[in-house]
């Protein structure tokens, strides 16, 4: 199985990175203007006038249909930029929404958040302040709904979130091919991936360019065993995803163990390079004017997402891989 990415998947990454540099640099977040929903919504219509959205959506929607490989590819590139959390959810509902929908999804006309857990007789949204849909996952399937949202605070300062009445909340679309809830999960792990990335070469810069008793502090032994310990968590989240999206484009047999672990070692990269990234940047880092809170917020998020304790039930299930 070959894991390194064709000159095709190169490509897209370039383009989607050379995008989001000019589009969507993390240092838009500290302007004093800056507006999470109207931010979202410019995003949003950039990615779906570049068929990001629809990159994986069936043609009758007006999609690409691209494998799960070359959509993580994308979606990892999202990741480092903090993109949207809508994109994803976006990208899974049109690929089983009915036809006229999806296609209002991937056109970027319809905006879909993703649906979190249920508290105190209401559901959360989050990722768009547009429309009403949102995307529910769980293990068994994808469930879009529809509901009447009211705005909410968010712990990101980048993500718009809402609050519905569960009576007003109604199914619009749903799948419970296996496929679909993993396909999901990959593009969130790509996207933790991306972010870990992120975390990772803001610790290295800082590294180079912060100084302590005349010497930077990358040459202190503490420092680079930190950012040598981001990097290996960078390196086997990426071989994980990149198995995981072959396995599942190709139909192998223990695809589902495969996207789980992917889930689970991105996770734990996102979360604990956002953290040492914190950590190296020593009192800056623990500052508003500082990326850093930004990485770790949304790594708090995608983990509300895809809990880690219902990713490690997965896996369990699975019972390990097929060889």
């Amino acid at each position: 199985m070959d894991l390194t990415l064709q000159e095709d998947e190169r490509q897209i990454a370039a383009m989607a990175a050379e995008v989001l540099a000019g589009e969507a640099a993390l240092d838009r977040w500290f302007r004093e203007d800056v507006d999470a929903a109207a931010e979202e919504a410019r995003l949003r219509a950039l990615a779906a006038g570049l068929g990001w959205i629809g990159f994986g959506a069936p043609a009758a929607a007006g999609g690409s249909e691209v494998s799960v490989v070359e959509e993580a590819v994308l979606f990892r590139e999202a990741g480092r930029f903090l993109a949207p959390m809508s994109l994803a959810a976006g990208a899974a509902a049109a690929r089983f929404a009915a036809a006229d929908l999806a296609a209002r999804i991937v056109e970027g006309e319809a905006a879909v958040g993703v649906a979190m857990a249920r508290d105190a007789g209401r559901l959360w949204r989050l990722g768009t302040a547009d429309g009403a849909l949102a995307l529910q996952v769980d293990d068994a399937r994808l469930t879009l709904l529809e509901a009447d949202w009211e705005p909410a605070a968010c712990l990101d300062p980048t993500v718009p979130a809402q609050s519905a009445a569960l009576g007003s909340v109604r199914t619009v679309a749903e799948t419970s091919a296996s496929a679909e809830p993993q396909r999901f999960g990959l593009l969130v792990a790509a996207q933790q991936l991306g972010l870990a990335e992120t975390a990772l070469a803001a610790s290295v810069a800082y590294a180079k360019l912060r100084e302590q008793f005349g010497r930077a502090i990358g040459s202190f032994q503490a420092v680079r065993h930190r950012c040598v310990d981001m990097a290996v968590r960078a390196e086997r989240a990426k071989a994980q995803l990149w198995f995981a999206a072959v396995s599942l484009r190709d139909g192998a047999a223990d695809a589902s163990f495969q996207a789980a672990a992917a889930m689970r070692v991105c996770d734990d990269a996102a979360g604990r390079n956002a953290r040492d990234n914190i950590l190296l940047h020593g009192a800056i880092g623990v500052t508003a004017e500082n990326e850093g809170h930004l990485l770790l917020k949304r790594a708090t998020l995608w983990r509300q997402v895809l809990p880690p304790n219902r990713i490690l039930e997965e896996i369990a299930r699975g019972g390990g891989p097929a060889w």
